[in-house]
């Protein structure tokens, strides 16, 4: 069993796509440790048999947490996981490092008593690559892209070092160690990373006492490496976009906006939040009856896009009650449609709409493309695509 625990839903889904890639039975929990794992491992524990998986995957939304708070929820995790004694333990962080990431990190390697991280959140198959220990995209500083303008963890620097001491908060005995090729003493080791293979420095056959930690993309090389696992042949099954479905767009990201106005020429029905409805007070009653207003636009074709408008919202705490709201919406719009496919972009969105649901259970089915990943809803005829703002949708889905 290998347990991989992340600190956002999309970051969840991305790692549960990587282990679909590499023919991995794969359980997906909410904030813990799903029963059917333990129930499995329980069952094999008992009968001398194998679990019914081979990897947990623990979504949780500690980015959006204080420090104190994300390091006590990783310390439960980590306590119940320790139970499950897994072969391999992977954390997985933002790719530019947005989060409690050294906090986090620290509470694991108490719990899991060892004191050396190799830490690589590099992808550079998306640009992004660390050299000289500066982090760049697409050949930029990390702090003159638009990560400078984040609300939540602003890029003020390029410097790998700097960015984890900044977002720092709690006491650690762990120094970051940066351009390190191997893992030999204490501490946190980034390693410079500008090419794919350069994702596999530091790593060795089983990776005995160290804590592995990073982006998908080293989640990959770590499987490749230290288990010796290869990808498996995947045929693409299903297009979610070819049945019943009901998208919601809550990233404003450009190429987020720029795949809505492509579905619009196509004739797509895409309808945006008005904008009486993002203001910071509203009336709740209209916004109901707006959502119920959508049911039988959606019923005439059966597919549809509900997107928030590119206009920018200030009020304090904008974005989460914004989320919250879309989540309210759907959820009327889920009583009273037949909706066989939903697809949610964007972070944010994807856990209010999971949280406003309590859907706490699903199990990943396949990976439409990296960071793109469709599960479905235990004890729901449901499926659910969760896809990253930023990421791009496959060449052969129906876009």
């Amino acid at each position: 069993m290998i347990v991989l625990l992340a600190d956002d839903l999309t970051g969840a889904a991305e790692v549960a796509g990587v282990c679909l890639r590499f023919g991995l039975k794969t359980a997906f929990g909410i904030n813990e440790v799903p029963d059917v794992v333990t129930k499995s491992l329980s069952t094999a524990g008992r009968e001398g048999g194998m679990s019914a998986y081979d990897a947990c995957v623990v979504a949780t939304d500690s980015r959006s947490l204080d420090a104190d708070e994300a390091a006590r929820l990783h310390r439960n995790l980590a306590v119940a996981v320790k139970e499950l004694k897994p072969s391999f333990v992977f954390k997985k962080t933002d790719s530019v490092l947005r989060g409690h990431v050294i906090d986090e990190l620290m509470v694991l390697t108490e719990v899991f008593i060892t004191g050396k991280v190799l830490l690589q959140p590099a992808n550079p198959s998306l640009g992004r690559c660390i050299k000289s220990g500066r982090y760049e995209i697409n050949g930029r500083p990390l702090h003159e892209t638009s990560f400078a303008e984040d609300p939540d963890y602003p890029a003020s620097t390029d410097s790998i070092a700097q960015l984890l001491e900044e977002r720092r908060q709690l006491t650690t005995n762990l120094p970051v160690r940066i351009g390190a090729v191997t893992v030999e003493k204490p501490g946190i080791h980034v390693p410079d990373c500008t090419t794919v293979e350069a994702l596999k420095t530091g790593l060795v056959p089983g990776c005995p006492g160290c804590l592995l930690a990073g982006s998908a993309a080293f989640l990959s090389a770590c499987l490749e490496v230290c288990l010796g696992m290869h990808v498996q042949q995947v045929v693409f099954k299903q297009d979610p976009m070819k049945g019943r479905y009901l998208l919601v767009c809550g990233s404003r990201h450009t190429q987020s906006r720029a795949f809505v106005e492509t579905a619009k020429r196509k004739g797509t029905a895409v309808v945006e939040f008005p904008d009486d409805f993002l203001q910071e007070a509203i009336n709740t009653e209209a916004l109901a009856d707006w959502a119920d207003s959508l049911v039988e636009f959606w019923n005439r074709t059966g597919q549809m896009i509900i997107t928030l408008s590119e206009k920018p919202v200030t009020f304090s705490n904008s974005g989460g009650v914004l989320t919250r709201r879309v989540a309210a919406v759907l959820g009327r719009l889920l009583e009273q449609c037949r909706v066989d496919e939903l697809i949610l972009v964007g972070g944010a969105t994807a856990w209010a709409i999971l949280s406003y649901q309590h859907w706490h259970l699903m199990t990943p089915v396949e990976e439409l493309a990296p960071g793109v990943v469709r599960l479905h809803i235990d004890n729901s005829p449901l499926y659910l695509t969760l896809k990253p703002g930023s990421y791009l949708w496959p060449d052969d889905l129906d876009t």
